[in-house]
């Protein structure tokens, strides 16, 4: 059910077979059937049904004469009123579920490779992904996320995440209806997946295998169903969709699936100063290098990067969350591929630039030699800024 790193099958050929549903039949429900019953009308009683027919032809011209009188001053007849209101109710119980564009997955391809320390390449790669099919236990459902690990045994955090969060996540959403429209019912499947997030967090700073006091992940996940996107995430990984929105121009537009866990965004900024954190660069001889961290106020540790992930015990006292964020996209006729990829790439790459790098591989369909272009622009700006590769990591998906 899992491919990932840690395996060491080829991933290069991966197809994802895609599942087209019947549709349910129509429910038809039948009246029970009636009986006749013979009636003898007697004198007495055709008098009275004479009556009762006069007062209701009397009943009708009066109603007429209203209706005229209410054309005429505006005045609504109350019985017109109360017709117009059951119609309306009628068409709201007859008004149709929303119809939603579907996009079944054409080719899935991971790609990962280790980074580099000047000339020579990392003992570890510390990235993890994986790709979770039949996900709860629905063929058409895929699990997806890129684990980015980091301090001395970010790897073996990255690694714990991938084993066992796909599985939980899974089996708590089980019973759940991702495609509800229902608000408390959304808020109940987000409840379960920011508290799964944290349970998978309390079983990795319960395991006296790992050291997580420094050492931690980000997880940028993505769950796929044919009609929408669920993403989940901590951290500064990201997921990218990339649309068609010029086609003559073969113009696309790049859609951050998820947002950057960073010390500069205001409000990840506040939750880290309002639990006694403190925020700024790396201070090298009296001058500030490099991007903002997170810090305990008055030490010089952890000196973290993001505001959001798995492990990192000692920035959690200052507000670190492993809780992820959720949003969820539904499909547009112009969504064409998706990318979810380790700051490996985003470091140095826009999500636009990659957008329109990945578009001419979707025309030729080629998601290997994507994966391998995309490897080798992110390592060129790496040496360019930098002395280090970070190690890359990401998920291609194109969309039929």
């Amino acid at each position: 059910k899992i491919d990932g790193n840690s395996k060491k099958n080829s991933n290069n050929d991966m197809l994802l077979n895609t599942i087209k549903f019947n549709n349910l039949k129509d429910l038809k429900y039948q009246l029970p059937s009636t009986k006749n019953y013979d009636c003898q009308i007697n004198d007495n009683n055709k008098e009275n049904i004479n009556r009762i027919n006069n007062i209701n032809g009397e009943q009708k011209k009066e109603n007429k004469k209203v209706n005229q009188r209410s054309q005429s001053t505006g005045v609504v007849n109350p019985l017109q009123k109360e017709t117009k209101e059951e119609n309306i109710k009628e068409k709201e119980i007859k008004q149709e579920k929303p119809k939603y564009i579907t996009k079944k997955i054409k080719d899935i391809l991971p790609y990962t490779h280790v980074g580099f320390d000047g000339e020579e390449p990392k003992e570890n790669n510390q990235d993890n992904y994986f790709i979770y099919k039949n996900f709860m236990e629905k063929k058409d459902y895929i699990y997806m996320s890129v684990c980015d690990g980091h301090g001395i045994e970010g790897h073996f955090v990255s690694d714990f995440i991938k084993e066992i969060l796909p599985f939980d996540m899974s089996e708590n959403l089980k019973t759940c209806n991702l495609m509800t429209e229902n608000a408390k019912e959304k808020q109940k499947i987000n409840q379960i997946i920011k508290e799964t997030f944290i349970l998978a967090n309390e079983k990795l700073v319960e395991n006296e295998e790992i050291n997580s006091l420094f050492s931690g992940s980000t997880c940028v996940s993505v769950i796929y169903t044919p009609e929408k996107l669920i993403v989940p995430n901590i951290g500064d990984s990201r997921a990218v969709l990339g649309r068609l929105i010029n086609k003559e121009k073969n113009e696309y537009k790049a859609i951050d699936l998820s947002r950057d866990h960073k010390p500069t965004e205001k409000d990840e900024a506040k939750r880290i100063i309002e639990n006694d954190g403190r925020i700024q660069p790396f201070l090298e001889e009296g001058e500030f290098v490099g991007p903002q961290r997170v810090w305990i106020k008055e030490e010089e540790v952890p000196g973290l990067a993001m505001t959001r992930s798995f492990g990192d015990r000692v920035a959690a006292t200052v507000g670190v969350l492993s809780e992820p964020e959720i949003k969820e996209f539904y499909f547009n006729e112009g969504d064409k591929f998706m990318i979810i990829a380790s700051d490996g790439i985003w470091e140095f790459i826009s999500s636009q630039e990659c957008v329109d790098m990945i578009k001419t591989f979707y025309d030729k369909n080629d998601l290997k030699g994507c994966c391998e272009y995309l490897y080798q622009e992110s390592s060129k700006r790496w040496l360019k800024e930098e002395e280090v590769i970070d190690d890359t990591t990401l998920i291609l998906v194109f969309f039929e």
